[in-house]
């Protein structure tokens, strides 16, 4: 149900953005953030509904991982069907 983005979705996920925070991104940009930050996203068919994209950080003095939440959003309507817990949930099994 959970997938990390992978640059075929690039297109739906573009979408996905304009749609759900009203950002103009472009297919450069989307490609320099992808390397640097972590995009999950959950779709139905080939359109991606709800993402979350995360920044992995390291805490060497605690020597634990944890992630800062970039963008969490979820698809208008696509709301209320539980995706972010499911989102939030995943985030929780990778630290």
């Amino acid at each position: 149900m959970i997938e990390t983005l992978k640059k075929k979705d690039f297109k739906t996920y573009i979408e996905f953005i304009n749609n759900v925070f009203g950002y103009e991104v472009t297919k450069e940009n989307l490609e320099k953030y992808y390397k640097e930050n972590i995009v999950l996203v959950i779709k139905r068919g080939n359109k991606v509904v709800a993402s979350v994209s995360l920044k992995e950080e390291n805490d060497y003095i605690k020597n634990q991982k944890y992630y800062y939440i970039n963008y969490l959003g979820v698809l208008k309507e696509y709301r209320r069907e539980g995706f972010a817990s499911i989102l939030f949930d995943e985030i929780d099994k990778m630290a």
